[in-house]
């Protein structure tokens, strides 16, 4: 079961994934998060290359403190 996106589609997930879903007191909010990182996460491991380069530069920059922006 893989859903088919386009690596812009992919960077735009990126951008607005829950990176700190485990920090969620929120079951819902828990599972939804790491269901997310996941898919991306092995996403990325199927597609390599630029995919798996913007996913771990997104969880580097999610866990840093810095912020996204435009």
């Amino acid at each position: 079961m893989t859903e088919k996106i386009t690596f812009e589609e992919f960077e735009k997930k990126l951008k607005y994934a829950d990176w700190r879903y485990d920090m969620s007191d929120d079951s819902r909010a828990y599972r939804e998060g790491k269901r997310q990182c996941e898919f991306l996460r092995n996403l990325a491991i199927a597609m390599g290359g630029k995919w798996q380069e913007a996913y771990d530069a997104a969880q580097s920059k999610a866990w840093s403190g810095i912020s996204f922006g435009s």
